[in-house]
């Protein structure tokens, strides 16, 4: 499990590589926007973990399908992490919260 600061500082450092695979403007643009939002906020509710987490999985499938796999590597295990949990999970976060 990642903390809402390790996630910020990840995602931060993900830009310049997100920028490289040349996604669409559109889907650059919501990533961007939704980076700078977290990085800003101190609590990111569900919705906003789950939009953000479907950006980067979609920019992990241009990685992987440009063969860069250590950026779509390391963009899925961002997106897992911000992936909200199931009700069934004791340990399912009503959202990130920095310390």
């Amino acid at each position: 499990m990642l903390s809402f600061p390790d996630l910020s500082i990840q995602l931060s450092g993900l830009m310049n590589a997100i920028q490289e695979l040349h996604l669409s403007v559109e889907l650059f643009e919501k990533i961007k926007m939704e980076i700078d939002s977290f990085g800003k906020n101190h609590v990111f509710p569900f919705a906003e973990q789950a939009q953000l987490a479907q950006y980067l999985n979609a920019a992990a499938d241009k990685a992987q399908k440009t063969n860069k796999l250590d950026e779509a590597a390391s963009l899925r295990k961002l997106a897992k992490a911000l992936q909200p949990k199931n009700g069934a999970d004791c340990r399912a976060p009503i959202m990130l919260v920095a310390q």
